[in-house]
């Protein structure tokens, strides 16, 4: 099952992604991919400033649960990191 993934930050926002989350466990999972992939893009563009501040953020998914209930939603799932 894959789901869309957009960040909502105030350096990082419209950055989208999918991600299967049909194996996934918790929503911990879910943040840590974003994560990585996000700070993929930036090291394979040498943007290392920006893949330092992607790793140091503390994101977070507002409003859900469990993964369950992530995969019950059928709207896009934003994934903060400015509260």
């Amino acid at each position: 099952m894959f789901k869309k993934f957009i960040a909502s930050s105030k350096t990082f926002s419209y950055f989208e992604t999918t991600i299967d989350i049909s194996n996934i466990n918790d929503i911990q999972e879910i943040i840590d991919i974003f994560k990585t992939l996000l700070a993929s893009f930036f090291a394979n563009h040498n943007l290392i400033y920006l893949k330092e501040e992607c790793l140091k953020a503390k994101w977070h998914i507002h409003d859900y649960n469990t993964v369950e209930d992530i995969k019950n939603e059928v709207k896009d799932i934003y994934i903060c990191d400015h509260c």
